[in-house]
């Protein structure tokens, strides 16, 4: 993943977005200098939350996306397994909404473990709290 950069971001787009569309799944983007970190709340085929992270530079580029497989808190300490589940590329208007352009994943890479996978293309997102810009 990318360090966070020291510059001045120019493109702000900070907040947690959702697709008025789809209810309840979203993403919380970060954006500081030229990097852009989005970290998506989903849900796997059993229904059960289900969590990705993608980083880059801070553009509508396409960037890998990255599950892991790690402990919670009530749950035994296990070695963190990390997998490139997939792709996404987004742009945003400011701080307000944006575009998913798409964000696609398939896990897991063994099918013991329940499967998650996400097709979304062209997908009007908001920030449910914009900024004033």
């Amino acid at each position: 993943m990318d360090q966070f950069a020291s510059q001045p971001t120019a493109n702000q787009h900070t907040g947690h977005y959702y697709a008025p569309e789809e209810n309840g799944w979203g993403q919380s983007v970060i954006t500081i200098g030229n990097t852009r970190v989005v970290i998506s709340y989903i849900y796997d085929h059993q229904g059960q939350p289900f969590w990705t992270i993608g980083s880059g530079a801070n553009n509508s580029a396409q960037h890998s996306v990255l599950a892991a497989n790690t402990f919670c808190p009530h749950c035994p300490s296990v070695p963190i397994e990390v997998f490139d589940v997939g792709s996404m590329s987004m742009e945003f208007n400011g701080q307000t909404n944006g575009l998913i352009n798409h964000y696609n994943i398939s896990y897991p890479p063994q099918s013991s473990e329940p499967q998650a996978s996400w097709n979304k293309t062209n997908l009007p997102i908001v920030n449910l709290v914009p900024a004033d810009n």
